[in-house]
Protein backbone atom coordinates (compact mmCIF):
# COMPACT_ATOMS: atom_id res chain seq x y z
CA UNK A 1 0.00 0.00 0.00
CA UNK A 2 2.80 2.38 0.96
CA UNK A 3 4.53 1.57 -2.31
CA UNK A 4 1.35 2.39 -4.28
CA UNK A 5 0.94 5.66 -2.40
CA UNK A 6 4.53 6.59 -3.18
CA UNK A 7 4.03 5.88 -6.86
CA UNK A 8 0.84 7.93 -6.89
CA UNK A 9 2.67 10.87 -5.28
CA UNK A 10 5.44 10.67 -7.84
CA UNK A 11 2.89 10.62 -10.69
CA UNK A 12 1.10 13.66 -9.23
CA UNK A 13 4.39 15.52 -8.83
CA UNK A 14 5.36 14.67 -12.41
CA UNK A 15 1.95 15.86 -13.62
CA UNK A 16 2.33 19.12 -11.67
CA UNK A 17 5.81 19.62 -13.12
CA UNK A 18 4.54 19.06 -16.66
CA UNK A 19 1.63 21.43 -16.03
CA UNK A 20 3.98 24.08 -14.64
CA UNK A 21 6.29 23.72 -17.64
CA UNK A 22 3.34 24.07 -20.01
CA UNK A 23 2.07 27.08 -18.02
CA UNK A 24 5.47 28.79 -18.02
CA UNK A 25 5.92 28.09 -21.73
CA UNK A 26 2.45 29.45 -22.49
CA UNK A 27 3.14 32.53 -20.38
CA UNK A 28 6.45 33.11 -22.16
CA UNK A 29 4.72 32.70 -25.51
CA UNK A 30 1.99 35.09 -24.46
CA UNK A 31 4.52 37.68 -23.25
CA UNK A 32 6.49 37.29 -26.46
CA UNK A 33 3.31 37.64 -28.49
CA UNK A 34 2.37 40.79 -26.59
CA UNK A 35 5.86 42.20 -27.13
CA UNK A 36 5.62 41.44 -30.82
CA UNK A 37 2.19 43.10 -31.04
CA UNK A 38 3.43 46.13 -29.10
CA UNK A 39 6.57 46.33 -31.22
CA UNK A 40 4.55 46.04 -34.43
CA UNK A 41 2.30 48.84 -33.18
CA UNK A 42 5.36 51.04 -32.70
CA UNK A 43 6.65 50.04 -36.14
CA UNK A 44 3.30 50.93 -37.72
CA UNK A 45 3.20 54.25 -35.86
CA UNK A 46 6.75 55.07 -36.96
CA UNK A 47 5.94 54.15 -40.57
CA UNK A 48 2.74 56.22 -40.52
CA UNK A 49 4.71 59.16 -39.12
CA UNK A 50 7.32 58.77 -41.86
CA UNK A 51 4.63 58.65 -44.55
CA UNK A 52 3.09 61.82 -43.08
CA UNK A 53 6.44 63.55 -43.59
CA UNK A 54 6.40 62.48 -47.25
CA UNK A 55 2.89 63.91 -47.68
CA UNK A 56 3.89 67.10 -45.86
CA UNK A 57 6.94 67.50 -48.11
CA UNK A 58 4.83 67.13 -51.26
CA UNK A 59 2.29 69.61 -49.86
CA UNK A 60 5.03 72.18 -49.16
CA UNK A 61 6.33 71.85 -52.71
CA UNK A 62 2.83 72.27 -54.12
CA UNK A 63 1.97 75.33 -52.03
CA UNK A 64 5.50 76.71 -52.59
CA UNK A 65 6.30 77.18 -48.92
CA UNK A 66 9.41 75.23 -49.94
CA UNK A 67 10.81 76.46 -53.23
CA UNK A 68 14.03 76.13 -55.21
CA UNK A 69 13.56 79.34 -57.21
CA UNK A 70 16.95 80.51 -58.55
CA UNK A 71 18.49 77.15 -57.56
CA UNK A 72 16.72 74.73 -59.91
CA UNK A 73 19.95 73.21 -61.24
CA UNK A 74 21.86 73.23 -57.94
CA UNK A 75 23.14 69.80 -56.95
CA UNK A 76 23.48 70.92 -53.32
CA UNK A 77 20.04 72.49 -52.83
CA UNK A 78 18.31 70.99 -49.81
CA UNK A 79 15.82 71.97 -47.12
CA UNK A 80 16.20 69.77 -44.05
CA UNK A 81 15.07 69.29 -40.44
CA UNK A 82 11.38 69.80 -41.19
CA UNK A 83 8.70 68.07 -39.16
CA UNK A 84 4.95 67.54 -39.14
CA UNK A 85 2.97 68.83 -36.16
CA UNK A 86 0.03 67.18 -34.46
CA UNK A 87 1.31 63.73 -33.48
CA UNK A 88 0.61 62.22 -30.03
CA UNK A 89 3.40 62.35 -27.45
CA UNK A 90 6.30 60.05 -28.32
CA UNK A 91 5.66 60.07 -32.08
CA UNK A 92 7.69 62.39 -34.32
CA UNK A 93 9.06 62.71 -37.80
CA UNK A 94 11.88 64.55 -39.49
CA UNK A 95 12.10 65.01 -43.24
CA UNK A 96 14.18 66.71 -45.89
CA UNK A 97 13.70 67.73 -49.52
CA UNK A 98 16.62 67.82 -51.94
CA UNK A 99 17.20 67.62 -55.66
CA UNK A 100 17.66 64.12 -57.02
CA UNK A 101 21.22 64.07 -58.32
CA UNK A 102 22.44 61.49 -60.85
CA UNK A 103 25.98 61.45 -62.27
CA UNK A 104 26.70 64.89 -60.84
CA UNK A 105 23.63 66.61 -62.32
CA UNK A 106 20.11 67.34 -61.16
CA UNK A 107 17.68 64.85 -62.68
CA UNK A 108 15.08 66.69 -64.81
CA UNK A 109 11.72 65.67 -66.30
CA UNK A 110 10.70 66.27 -69.93
CA UNK A 111 9.61 69.82 -69.04
CA UNK A 112 13.00 70.65 -67.47
CA UNK A 113 11.57 70.59 -63.95
CA UNK A 114 13.77 68.97 -61.28
CA UNK A 115 13.05 65.68 -59.57
CA UNK A 116 12.94 65.89 -55.78
CA UNK A 117 14.25 63.37 -53.25
CA UNK A 118 12.11 63.44 -50.10
CA UNK A 119 13.46 61.46 -47.14
CA UNK A 120 11.33 61.12 -44.01
CA UNK A 121 12.11 59.27 -40.78
CA UNK A 122 9.30 58.56 -38.34
CA UNK A 123 9.91 57.56 -34.72
CA UNK A 124 7.64 56.05 -32.08
CA UNK A 125 9.10 55.32 -28.62
CA UNK A 126 12.56 54.69 -30.04
CA UNK A 127 11.43 52.61 -33.02
CA UNK A 128 12.27 54.30 -36.35
CA UNK A 129 11.26 53.75 -39.95
CA UNK A 130 12.36 55.69 -43.03
CA UNK A 131 10.52 56.33 -46.27
CA UNK A 132 12.28 57.72 -49.32
CA UNK A 133 10.64 58.84 -52.56
CA UNK A 134 11.58 60.55 -55.82
CA UNK A 135 8.87 62.84 -57.15
CA UNK A 136 8.32 65.54 -59.75
CA UNK A 137 5.97 68.50 -59.52
CA UNK A 138 3.56 69.23 -62.38
CA UNK A 139 2.67 72.81 -63.34
CA UNK A 140 -0.23 74.55 -65.05
CA UNK A 141 -0.22 78.08 -66.44
CA UNK A 142 -2.65 80.09 -64.32
CA UNK A 143 -3.53 83.77 -64.58
CA UNK A 144 -2.23 85.75 -61.61
CA UNK A 145 -5.59 87.52 -61.61
CA UNK A 146 -7.48 84.60 -60.07
CA UNK A 147 -8.74 86.94 -57.33
CA UNK A 148 -10.33 90.33 -57.74
CA UNK A 149 -8.54 92.59 -55.25
CA UNK A 150 -5.03 91.80 -54.07
CA UNK A 151 -3.20 94.07 -51.66
CA UNK A 152 0.12 92.45 -50.91
CA UNK A 153 0.47 94.17 -47.53
CA UNK A 154 -2.99 95.53 -46.86
CA UNK A 155 -6.61 96.08 -47.91
CA UNK A 156 -8.69 98.84 -46.34
CA UNK A 157 -12.12 97.81 -47.59
CA UNK A 158 -14.04 100.75 -46.17
CA UNK A 159 -17.59 100.69 -47.52
CA UNK A 160 -16.43 98.46 -50.37
CA UNK A 161 -18.91 96.30 -52.25
CA UNK A 162 -17.49 93.44 -54.30
CA UNK A 163 -19.22 91.06 -56.69
CA UNK A 164 -18.37 89.36 -59.98
CA UNK A 165 -19.51 88.96 -63.56
CA UNK A 166 -18.32 87.36 -66.78
CA UNK A 167 -17.39 89.64 -69.65
CA UNK A 168 -18.09 86.78 -72.08
CA UNK A 169 -21.64 86.19 -70.82
CA UNK A 170 -23.92 89.18 -70.11
CA UNK A 171 -26.66 86.82 -68.89
CA UNK A 172 -24.52 85.37 -66.10
CA UNK A 173 -25.92 86.18 -62.67
CA UNK A 174 -23.43 84.34 -60.41
CA UNK A 175 -21.80 87.35 -58.87
CA UNK A 176 -20.24 85.71 -55.80
CA UNK A 177 -16.57 85.54 -56.83
CA UNK A 178 -15.47 89.00 -55.72
CA UNK A 179 -12.53 87.46 -53.89
CA UNK A 180 -9.99 89.59 -52.02
CA UNK A 181 -6.61 88.64 -50.56
CA UNK A 182 -3.34 89.77 -49.01
CA UNK A 183 -0.13 87.87 -49.67
CA UNK A 184 2.68 88.75 -47.26
CA UNK A 185 3.37 88.23 -43.56
CA UNK A 186 2.45 91.34 -41.58
CA UNK A 187 -0.45 92.22 -43.90
CA UNK A 188 -4.02 93.06 -42.94
CA UNK A 189 -7.58 93.14 -44.29
CA UNK A 190 -10.05 95.58 -42.72
CA UNK A 191 -13.68 95.11 -43.76
CA UNK A 192 -15.45 98.19 -42.38
CA UNK A 193 -18.17 100.82 -42.76
CA UNK A 194 -20.97 98.54 -44.08
CA UNK A 195 -18.71 96.78 -46.56
CA UNK A 196 -20.04 93.67 -48.29
CA UNK A 197 -17.63 91.16 -49.80
CA UNK A 198 -19.44 88.76 -52.12
CA UNK A 199 -16.63 86.23 -52.19
CA UNK A 200 -13.86 84.70 -50.12
CA UNK A 201 -11.41 86.71 -48.02
CA UNK A 202 -7.88 85.31 -47.60
CA UNK A 203 -5.26 87.09 -45.48
CA UNK A 204 -1.65 86.09 -44.96
CA UNK A 205 -2.01 87.82 -41.60
CA UNK A 206 -5.11 89.17 -39.80
CA UNK A 207 -8.71 90.03 -40.74
CA UNK A 208 -11.05 92.45 -38.97
CA UNK A 209 -14.77 92.83 -39.72
CA UNK A 210 -16.66 95.65 -38.02
CA UNK A 211 -20.35 96.04 -37.15
CA UNK A 212 -22.74 95.76 -40.12
CA UNK A 213 -19.99 94.59 -42.51
CA UNK A 214 -20.25 91.20 -44.18
CA UNK A 215 -18.09 88.53 -45.76
CA UNK A 216 -20.39 86.27 -47.76
CA UNK A 217 -17.70 83.71 -48.58
CA UNK A 218 -15.09 82.04 -46.40
CA UNK A 219 -12.56 83.91 -44.27
CA UNK A 220 -9.05 82.46 -43.94
CA UNK A 221 -6.29 84.04 -41.89
CA UNK A 222 -2.64 83.25 -41.27
CA UNK A 223 -3.03 85.03 -37.92
CA UNK A 224 -6.30 85.99 -36.21
CA UNK A 225 -9.85 86.98 -37.15
CA UNK A 226 -11.83 89.63 -35.28
CA UNK A 227 -15.47 89.63 -36.34
CA UNK A 228 -18.03 92.18 -35.23
CA UNK A 229 -20.19 91.74 -38.34
CA UNK A 230 -21.08 88.53 -40.15
CA UNK A 231 -19.05 85.82 -41.90
CA UNK A 232 -21.45 83.63 -43.88
CA UNK A 233 -19.19 80.64 -44.55
CA UNK A 234 -16.46 78.97 -42.50
CA UNK A 235 -13.88 81.15 -40.74
CA UNK A 236 -10.48 79.51 -40.21
CA UNK A 237 -7.30 80.93 -38.72
CA UNK A 238 -3.82 79.95 -37.57
CA UNK A 239 -4.47 82.02 -34.44
CA UNK A 240 -7.50 83.00 -32.41
CA UNK A 241 -10.97 83.83 -33.73
CA UNK A 242 -13.00 86.23 -31.62
CA UNK A 243 -15.66 88.94 -31.68
CA UNK A 244 -19.40 89.25 -31.10
CA UNK A 245 -20.31 88.92 -34.77
CA UNK A 246 -22.08 86.03 -36.45
CA UNK A 247 -20.13 83.01 -37.68
CA UNK A 248 -22.84 81.49 -39.82
CA UNK A 249 -20.58 78.82 -41.34
CA UNK A 250 -18.74 77.90 -38.15
CA UNK A 251 -15.13 78.56 -37.23
CA UNK A 252 -11.83 76.73 -36.69
CA UNK A 253 -9.06 78.46 -34.74
CA UNK A 254 -5.40 77.73 -33.92
CA UNK A 255 -4.93 75.57 -37.01
CA UNK A 256 -1.57 73.96 -37.71
CA UNK A 257 -0.56 74.07 -40.47
CA UNK A 258 -1.92 77.53 -41.19
CA UNK A 259 -4.82 77.71 -43.68
CA UNK A 260 -2.91 80.44 -45.53
CA UNK A 261 0.63 80.32 -46.93
CA UNK A 262 2.30 83.70 -47.62
CA UNK A 263 3.43 84.22 -51.21
CA UNK A 264 5.40 86.66 -53.33
CA UNK A 265 3.94 90.07 -54.10
CA UNK A 266 5.40 90.53 -57.57
CA UNK A 267 5.30 87.27 -59.57
CA UNK A 268 5.64 89.14 -62.88
CA UNK A 269 8.67 91.23 -61.86
CA UNK A 270 7.25 94.66 -62.73
CA UNK A 271 10.69 96.32 -62.76
CA UNK A 272 11.86 93.81 -65.35
CA UNK A 273 8.71 94.50 -67.38
CA UNK A 274 9.48 98.22 -67.30
CA UNK A 275 13.15 97.71 -68.15
CA UNK A 276 12.18 95.53 -71.12
CA UNK A 277 9.86 98.22 -72.49
CA UNK A 278 12.33 101.03 -71.75
CA UNK A 279 15.07 99.10 -73.55
CA UNK A 280 12.92 99.01 -76.69
CA UNK A 281 11.73 102.58 -76.18
CA UNK A 282 13.90 105.29 -74.69
CA UNK A 283 11.49 105.99 -71.81
CA UNK A 284 12.43 109.66 -72.28
CA UNK A 285 9.76 110.84 -74.67
CA UNK A 286 8.23 114.28 -74.61
CA UNK A 287 5.74 115.77 -72.18
CA UNK A 288 2.36 115.43 -73.87
CA UNK A 289 -0.79 117.32 -72.90
CA UNK A 290 -3.94 116.41 -74.83
CA UNK A 291 -6.20 119.44 -75.33
CA UNK A 292 -8.28 118.10 -78.21
CA UNK A 293 -9.71 114.79 -79.34
CA UNK A 294 -7.00 112.52 -80.76
CA UNK A 295 -6.64 108.99 -82.11
CA UNK A 296 -3.73 106.65 -81.44
CA UNK A 297 -3.23 103.93 -84.04
CA UNK A 298 -1.52 100.58 -83.45
CA UNK A 299 2.03 100.98 -82.19
CA UNK A 300 4.17 101.89 -79.18
CA UNK A 301 4.31 105.48 -77.94
CA UNK A 302 6.97 106.92 -75.67
CA UNK A 303 6.23 109.78 -73.24
CA UNK A 304 7.90 111.55 -70.34
CA UNK A 305 4.50 112.59 -68.92
CA UNK A 306 1.05 112.19 -70.44
CA UNK A 307 -2.03 114.28 -69.55
CA UNK A 308 -5.54 114.13 -71.01
CA UNK A 309 -7.16 117.45 -70.17
CA UNK A 310 -10.77 118.06 -69.15
CA UNK A 311 -13.45 117.15 -71.73
CA UNK A 312 -10.97 115.63 -74.20
CA UNK A 313 -10.96 112.08 -75.56
CA UNK A 314 -8.19 109.74 -76.71
CA UNK A 315 -9.48 107.04 -79.08
CA UNK A 316 -7.56 103.79 -79.47
CA UNK A 317 -7.45 102.22 -82.93
CA UNK A 318 -5.76 98.80 -82.89
CA UNK A 319 -3.29 97.54 -80.28
CA UNK A 320 -1.57 100.47 -78.58
CA UNK A 321 1.22 100.46 -75.99
CA UNK A 322 2.18 103.60 -74.03
CA UNK A 323 5.49 103.83 -72.15
CA UNK A 324 5.38 106.71 -69.65
CA UNK A 325 8.54 107.38 -67.64
CA UNK A 326 6.77 110.02 -65.52
CA UNK A 327 3.10 110.55 -64.66
CA UNK A 328 -0.11 109.60 -66.47
CA UNK A 329 -3.09 111.87 -65.68
CA UNK A 330 -6.71 111.89 -66.82
CA UNK A 331 -8.37 115.09 -65.63
CA UNK A 332 -12.05 115.43 -64.76
CA UNK A 333 -14.38 114.43 -67.63
CA UNK A 334 -11.47 113.20 -69.77
CA UNK A 335 -11.99 109.85 -71.46
CA UNK A 336 -10.31 107.01 -73.33
CA UNK A 337 -12.31 105.05 -75.91
CA UNK A 338 -11.20 101.50 -76.64
CA UNK A 339 -13.57 100.01 -79.25
CA UNK A 340 -14.11 96.26 -79.60
CA UNK A 341 -11.07 94.68 -81.24
CA UNK A 342 -8.62 97.28 -79.90
CA UNK A 343 -6.48 97.29 -76.75
CA UNK A 344 -4.40 99.65 -74.63
CA UNK A 345 -1.42 98.68 -72.47
CA UNK A 346 0.22 101.35 -70.30
CA UNK A 347 3.62 101.03 -68.60
CA UNK A 348 3.99 103.91 -66.14
CA UNK A 349 6.80 104.70 -63.72
CA UNK A 350 5.30 107.68 -61.90
CA UNK A 351 1.75 108.50 -60.79
CA UNK A 352 -1.26 107.03 -62.57
CA UNK A 353 -4.39 109.09 -61.94
CA UNK A 354 -7.96 108.94 -63.21
CA UNK A 355 -9.75 111.95 -61.73
CA UNK A 356 -13.44 112.31 -60.92
CA UNK A 357 -15.68 111.66 -63.93
CA UNK A 358 -12.76 110.33 -65.96
CA UNK A 359 -13.97 107.43 -68.08
CA UNK A 360 -12.38 104.37 -69.63
CA UNK A 361 -14.90 103.33 -72.30
CA UNK A 362 -13.95 99.71 -72.97
CA UNK A 363 -16.88 97.55 -74.15
CA UNK A 364 -14.60 94.51 -74.43
CA UNK A 365 -13.06 92.45 -71.61
CA UNK A 366 -10.94 94.21 -68.92
CA UNK A 367 -7.83 92.56 -70.40
CA UNK A 368 -8.12 95.08 -73.28
CA UNK A 369 -7.05 97.84 -70.85
CA UNK A 370 -4.01 96.92 -68.73
CA UNK A 371 -1.87 99.22 -66.58
CA UNK A 372 1.56 98.11 -65.28
CA UNK A 373 2.87 100.52 -62.65
CA UNK A 374 6.43 100.25 -61.36
CA UNK A 375 5.90 103.11 -58.87
CA UNK A 376 7.01 102.50 -55.28
CA UNK A 377 4.97 103.63 -52.25
CA UNK A 378 6.52 104.07 -48.83
CA UNK A 379 3.28 103.43 -46.91
CA UNK A 380 -0.45 102.85 -47.28
CA UNK A 381 -1.01 106.63 -47.40
CA UNK A 382 1.49 107.20 -50.21
CA UNK A 383 -0.95 106.74 -53.11
CA UNK A 384 0.71 106.28 -56.51
CA UNK A 385 -2.31 104.91 -58.41
CA UNK A 386 -5.56 106.84 -57.95
CA UNK A 387 -8.86 105.74 -59.52
CA UNK A 388 -11.98 107.82 -58.87
CA UNK A 389 -14.55 105.86 -60.81
CA UNK A 390 -17.63 108.06 -60.99
CA UNK A 391 -18.06 106.33 -64.34
CA UNK A 392 -17.15 102.82 -65.47
CA UNK A 393 -13.48 101.86 -65.31
CA UNK A 394 -13.11 98.56 -67.15
CA UNK A 395 -9.54 97.27 -66.93
CA UNK A 396 -6.74 95.55 -65.05
CA UNK A 397 -4.16 97.28 -62.83
CA UNK A 398 -0.91 95.63 -61.71
CA UNK A 399 1.06 97.81 -59.27
CA UNK A 400 2.69 95.43 -56.75
CA UNK A 401 4.91 98.07 -55.14
CA UNK A 402 2.40 100.93 -55.10
CA UNK A 403 -0.53 101.99 -52.95
CA UNK A 404 -3.75 102.12 -54.98
CA UNK A 405 -6.40 104.62 -53.90
CA UNK A 406 -9.88 103.75 -55.16
CA UNK A 407 -13.21 105.55 -54.95
CA UNK A 408 -16.54 105.46 -56.73
CA UNK A 409 -19.86 107.21 -56.42
CA UNK A 410 -23.26 106.98 -58.06
CA UNK A 411 -23.11 104.42 -60.85
CA UNK A 412 -19.31 104.41 -60.82
CA UNK A 413 -17.71 100.97 -60.67
CA UNK A 414 -14.34 99.38 -61.28
CA UNK A 415 -14.61 96.19 -63.37
CA UNK A 416 -11.73 93.77 -63.86
CA UNK A 417 -8.94 93.11 -61.37
CA UNK A 418 -6.60 95.16 -59.19
CA UNK A 419 -3.23 94.22 -57.67
CA UNK A 420 -1.30 96.62 -55.44
CA UNK A 421 0.96 96.85 -52.42
CA UNK A 422 -1.98 98.38 -50.56
CA UNK A 423 -5.52 99.14 -51.73
CA UNK A 424 -7.15 101.93 -49.74
CA UNK A 425 -9.93 104.54 -50.11
CA UNK A 426 -8.82 107.38 -52.42
CA UNK A 427 -10.26 109.88 -49.91
CA UNK A 428 -11.26 109.61 -46.26
CA UNK A 429 -14.97 109.49 -47.00
CA UNK A 430 -14.95 107.46 -50.22
CA UNK A 431 -16.58 104.11 -50.90
CA UNK A 432 -15.67 101.74 -53.70
CA UNK A 433 -17.74 99.45 -55.93
CA UNK A 434 -15.84 96.59 -57.54
CA UNK A 435 -16.83 93.77 -59.92
CA UNK A 436 -14.37 91.01 -60.70
CA UNK A 437 -14.38 89.50 -64.19
CA UNK A 438 -14.41 85.73 -63.63
CA UNK A 439 -13.08 85.23 -67.16
CA UNK A 440 -9.71 86.54 -65.93
CA UNK A 441 -9.29 83.28 -63.98
CA UNK A 442 -8.76 81.38 -67.24
CA UNK A 443 -7.28 84.26 -69.21
CA UNK A 444 -3.83 83.90 -70.75
CA UNK A 445 -3.08 87.43 -69.57
CA UNK A 446 0.00 87.22 -67.36
CA UNK A 447 -0.34 83.48 -66.80
CA UNK A 448 2.43 82.02 -64.65
CA UNK A 449 3.27 78.36 -63.96
CA UNK A 450 1.67 77.17 -60.71
CA UNK A 451 2.18 73.73 -59.09
CA UNK A 452 -0.99 71.69 -59.37
CA UNK A 453 -0.02 68.00 -59.24
CA UNK A 454 2.81 65.54 -58.60
CA UNK A 455 4.12 62.19 -59.82
CA UNK A 456 5.98 59.66 -57.65
CA UNK A 457 8.68 57.81 -59.58
CA UNK A 458 10.22 55.79 -56.71
CA UNK A 459 9.13 54.69 -53.20
CA UNK A 460 11.20 52.79 -50.65
CA UNK A 461 10.55 51.89 -47.00
CA UNK A 462 12.98 50.55 -44.47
Amino acid sequence: MKTQNGITLIIVLIFLLITSIIGVTSMNSLVTEHKMVANQKLVNEALTSAESGIKDGIYRLLNQSVTDVSAVTSTTWEVSNMSTAGFPSGITNNFSIAHKVVAGSVMMDVNSNPFYLITSTGTSSGISRTVEIVTSIQYANVSIFSKGLIGCLGLDLKGVSTSSYRSSDPTYTGGNAGYVATLETGSYINVTNNATINGDVTAADYITVDNNSKIKGTAKSGSYISNGGQIFQKASAAGNIFGNGLFSGGKEANLNPSPVTPSTCDPLGVSALWNTEAAVNSGNGSNTSISSNVTLNSGTYDYANYTINTNNTVSINGNVTMVVSGDFLMNSNASINIPTGSSLTIYVKGMFTVDANGAINNPGPPSNMVVYSSAVSSSNTDIKVSIKANNLFNGVIYAPNATIGAASSGSGVFQGAMWGKYIVPATNNSNFNFRYDENLTTSTLNAVPVPNDFKIMYWNEN
